[in-house]
């Protein structure tokens, strides 16, 4: 399966029209677009950073299951996996 390669950003369209007043835009950071979130609710403000933050999550649990998978786990293998996993939850969240 292929996506488009990440690191993806979010935004707020800045388009005041009434067709696209309530839009978020998920972009790859070099400006091209990937999809747009529908704000109605404040589902869009919750979802966009949860979008954007897809191709580090699989990276993130690419990496963690690479390092928890070895012939032995150690405590630096663990904590480089709690650490590739916490940054992926934080950005998903927007933090």
């Amino acid at each position: 399966m292929k996506h488009t390669p990440g690191k993806w950003k979010y935004r707020l369209n800045p388009d005041e029209t009434e067709h696209h007043r309530h839009l978020y835009w998920i972009d790859t950071v070099d400006g091209r677009p990937i999809c747009e979130v529908r704000n109605y609710h404040k589902i869009g403000e919750n979802n966009a950073p949860l979008i954007a933050a897809c191709p580090d999550m699989l990276e993130a649990l690419e990496g963690a299951l690479a390092a928890l998978t070895q012939n032995k786990t150690y405590p630096a293998d663990i904590y480089a996996a709690k650490t590739f996993l916490e940054t992926a939850i934080k950005k998903a969240k927007g933090e």
